[in-house]
């Protein structure tokens, strides 16, 4: 069997120096040198893959090849052996994403270096490369793929620990292509460094690749198998957050898809009830198509536990977005920043309109019957009621989007099957004796919802409920432009035309600039491809449209740094 080294130096060889050996054949016979010192764990694989992918490159760009069949042929080999390559330098520990991927020959070790185009992403980053197979996800629509030259990868950031803003796996779509460098004629011809670069491409940032004889040529991509590797390696925390919020590493955490980036307004998704974040990667896979989407928005999940009042996780994406922002904007004023477009579904949008309307005193006087400053708490109980009870509109939000949001509750809280839901869900520990010292005190001035212990999210969905009633009576902020989609899939028994879960009553919004109704039930109603038309329609809209509050940002980005630090 030919020695690593041999293999390169046979990829160097010229037409006339092949004679008459089919560079095709040839390149078939590394690649499949290749493959079987892979299955003996042999590391030296690598350099047999490089061989063979080298040698069809050639063919591929050989001017005198004319047979369409042996370039199509050629240029299969070139991307077999190339995905050989990137598995095998993988799997042996071959890749330094920032110095290049490093061969040992018996001339030595070889680097071929790695170049990052298009990324928000550091080479730091790139820790893990899996080339695309073959996948399946119940939950996209459409696998979104291009056809062209290079190896689509999902690409896995990874961290031993919880980052700021990040979980510990975060895939990104990237494509590879290796080609040929210009050859140095100065340049030994017994030294080990080959010829070739890998470059890496942001499939969401590029289409085409430049060829080396000018002109364009597509550029292969898989934009949905990132989304579709989240989903079925991120540990889903629908029913845990639900029936036990206290067992939750945080109370509510934003979650970004990329690292932040200057001029790209906030996308921020909000889930609903026994939901988490992942719920929205349908939606999400149907925007990545979009280039303008890709180019002018950055994509952030809000996740937390769903069993503990919303006006709790509501307070929680308050103060993690405010805190995000106010620490992207230590350095630089970024005003796509207080452009935010926020998306809520199901008891979400509840938790997206407590961003976008002031609390005034009538969320308060739902819980209470007296005043905060007469009623008997330590400190730490006031400032929790005051968190939950008095705010202001977030400043960093213009736009709200509603999808299936019972505004007026759900009748399903209120029969058995939502009540049953109720008791499944462990009294969370976050103040709850405190709340019940607190009760002890003030029984007499706490209204009867409030007056035995913290309501579940479930009791606080019923139609009578005195804070959701509230809450649908408060105005928005002014520069707030407001959206919803409804669905009407799934008559109810009451309530009328409904999504099975939300009245069509219940979802609408006093003041809404557009409404669109879908015929689909309430889980399908945030991926249905007349709700993905319509998102996409008021994001485009939103671009349009001239800031609102463009006047007051440098006031706000001064308030956010304080209220941050405090």
């Amino acid at each position: 069997m030919a020695s690593s080294s041999e293999a390169v130096a046979l990829a160097d060889l010229s037409s006339d120096e092949l004679g008459s050996r089919d560079p095709i054949e040839v390149s078939r016979n590394a690649c499949t040198r290749a493959e079987k010192l892979r299955a003996d764990l042999d590391p030296r694989c690598t350099a047999h893959y490089l061989a063979a992918n080298r040698l069809a490159w050639k063919t591929v760009n050989h001017a005198s090849l004319a047979d369409a069949a042996q370039r199509n042929l050629a240029a299969e080999l070139y991307h077999e052996s190339l995905r050989g390559l990137i598995e095998s330098a993988q799997q042996f520990g071959q890749i330094d994403p920032i110095h290049g991927i490093r061969l040992t020959t018996d001339d030595g070790e070889v680097t071929i270096p790695i170049v990052y185009d298009g990324f928000a992403w550091k080479p730091e980053d790139f820790n893990c490369w899996i080339p695309v197979d073959e996948y399946q996800d119940e939950h996209l629509t459409h696998q979104h793929r291009r056809s062209g030259w290079g190896v689509p990868l999902v690409v896995l950031r990874q961290r031993d620990q919880q980052e700021r803003f990040m979980i510990p796996q975060l895939p990104f779509a990237a494509t590879a292509m290796l080609r040929n460098l210009p050859v140095d004629g100065d340049r030994k011809s017994d030294e080990a460094t080959p010829n070739q670069v890998l470059e890496v491409f942001n499939p969401l940032v590029h289409s085409e690749l430049a060829k080396d004889d000018g002109g364009e040529t597509p550029l292969a991509a898989d934009l949905s198998a990132p989304i579709a590797w989240l989903n079925n390696n991120t540990p889903h925390l629908n029913y845990k957050g639900f029936m036990h919020p206290d067992r939750l590493h945080r109370s509510g955490q934003l979650i970004m898809l990329e690292p932040y980036q200057a001029g790209k307004i906030p996308l921020v998704f909000v889930h609903g009830l026994a939901s988490d974040p992942l719920t929205w990667i349908g939606l999400i896979n149907e925007l990545r198509t979009a280039d303008w989407v890709n180019s002018r928005y950055q994509v952030w999940l809000f996740g937390y536990p769903t069993g503990r009042p919303f006006l709790r996780s509501a307070a929680d994406l308050r103060r993690e977005c405010s805190e995000a922002i106010a620490s992207f904007t230590k350095t630089t004023a970024d005003p796509a920043l207080h452009r935010s477009v926020i998306i809520g579904h199901s008891m979400g949008g509840l938790l997206t309109k407590l961003q976008v309307a002031p609390s005034g005193t009538s969320l308060w006087k739902s819980f209470a019957k007296r005043p905060i400053e007469s009623l008997q708490a330590d400190p730490q109980m006031h400032e929790y009621l005051s968190e939950l009870f008095f705010f202001e509109p977030s400043p960093f939000v213009e736009r709200a989007i509603f999808i299936g949001t019972p505004h007026g509750g759900s009748p399903i809280a209120d029969e058995w099957i939502g009540q049953f839901a109720s008791l499944l869900v462990s009294r969370s520990h976050d103040f709850s004796d405190e709340y019940d010292a607190f009760l002890a005190r003030n029984r007499e001035a706490i209204t009867p919802f409030y007056s035995k212990h913290i309501p579940t999210s479930v009791h606080m969905l019923e139609p009578e409920d005195p804070t959701l009633q509230a809450m649908r009576q408060l105005p928005l902020a002014p520069h707030i432009r407001l959206h919803s989609v409804i669905g009407n899939g799934h008559k109810m028994l009451i309530g009328g035309p409904a999504d099975g879960v939300v009245p069509v009553v219940s979802a609408r919004h006093h003041g809404a600039d557009s409404e669109r109704i879908v015929a689909t039930t309430h889980r399908r109603l945030q991926s249905h491809p007349d709700t993905v038309e319509e998102v996409l329609r008021i994001l485009q809209l939103h671009l349009d449209e001239p800031a609102e509050n463009s006047a007051t940002q440098p006031q706000l980005a001064e308030g956010l740094t304080q209220s941050a630090t405090r």
